[in-house]
């Protein structure tokens, strides 16, 4: 019986042997998801550099491409923000039909005309036409939390602005902590670092 007691002792050390060392496997391959998922929405925002959403243009039933085409380039851009392009690869509604105008996506091949939109688009204020960045899913998430949990900020009167997918709250860079589901000081600033939007 002693034997018998010695043998099960000896098996439930070596499952928690296992046990550990299992443990261990499963937060090693819940780190690396986490890496790939966060290297997979960076990939993504990188794709979508060169896009430019517009948002609020009227969509007319019966619409084609080069109606569509001429609405963006001609009445928006050269008309309302004094700025013609030349490097428009193509530009399209996208989304579901629905009884709201859809917005637009303009993919530029020189993203540097795009950001000349973006400094201009105060030009638009009063109408219904916003331009924004194109951002994944998951970015578009961050930033909303960040906005939302700086408002006591802005309330204040700090000076408040995101960046990509990290907010500036007067001279400091904070980023959505989705484990703690809170916003935390970002950690491992190169302090020669540029703000780039």
């Amino acid at each position: 019986k002693v034997e018998q007691i010695e043998v099960t002792v000896e098996e439930t050390k070596e499952l928690r042997n296992q046990m550990t060392t299992i443990e261990k496997n499963v937060t090693s391959v819940q780190a690396e998801l986490t890496e790939c998922q966060r290297k997979l929405v960076d990939l993504e925002d990188r794709s979508r550099r060169n896009n430019l959403m517009v948002f609020g243009v009227r969509e007319d039933s019966g619409e084609t491409a080069d109606m569509l085409r001429s609405k963006v380039l001609y009445g928006i851009f050269v008309e309302k923000l004094r700025i013609r392009t030349n490097s428009v690869e193509r530009l399209y509604r996208v989304g579901r039909k629905t009884n709201r105008s859809r917005p637009i996506i303009v993919k530029f091949f020189d993203c540097n005309e795009k950001d000349n939109l973006l400094k201009k688009r105060r030009l638009l204020k009063g109408s219904q036409i916003t331009l924004e960045h194109d951002y994944s899913w998951a970015t578009l998430q961050k930033r909303k939390q960040l906005w939302e949990s700086s408002k006591r900020n802005c309330d204040k009167g700090e000076n408040v602005f995101l960046i990509h997918d990290k907010i500036n709250i007067g001279n400091d860079i904070f980023e959505w902590d989705d484990a703690k589901g809170e916003v935390c000081k970002e950690k491992n600033r190169p302090s020669n670092r540029r703000n780039v939007t």
